[in-house]
């Protein structure tokens, strides 16, 4: 089973160092802050430290992993639907722990539901 991590910051980390502590391999994640001066270092030392590969390209991600846990703030929720939903399918789990609102939440199944993709709003 493939899990990745769109955003992985707080939130993400710890699910995944969760994850991980219960026998779980081969997490990876991808952050649009990875490269940012300041806050790439964070996020790439909880990689490090929850064992998780750090990828370049959300799609990516998305293509390869069997749940996608999407955890980024809110406001951009629904940017990681319309990036993404090219690359998932009904093998898939789509996993939003956002903090959207109900009306965000229904705007992404609507937008992915024809891919046939499982949706949770976790």
């Amino acid at each position: 089973m493939k899990i990745g991590f769109i955003g992985f910051g707080e939130a993400a980390f710890n699910i995944a160092l969760g994850l991980g502590s219960e026998g779980v391999t081969g997490i990876v994640a991808y952050d649009v802050m990875m490269q940012d001066a300041t806050m790439g270092k964070l996020v790439r030392s909880r990689a490090n430290e929850a064992k998780v590969e750090l990828l370049q390209d959300a799609r990516v991600l998305a293509k390869g992993a069997e749940i996608i846990f999407v955890a980024v703030p809110s406001s951009f929720a629904l940017d990681v639907c319309s990036e993404i939903k090219n690359e998932i399918n009904s093998d898939k789990l789509y996993v939003d722990v956002s903090a959207s609102t109900p009306t965000v939440k229904q705007q992404i199944w609507e937008a992915v539901r024809g891919t046939g993709v499982q949706f949770v709003d976790a």
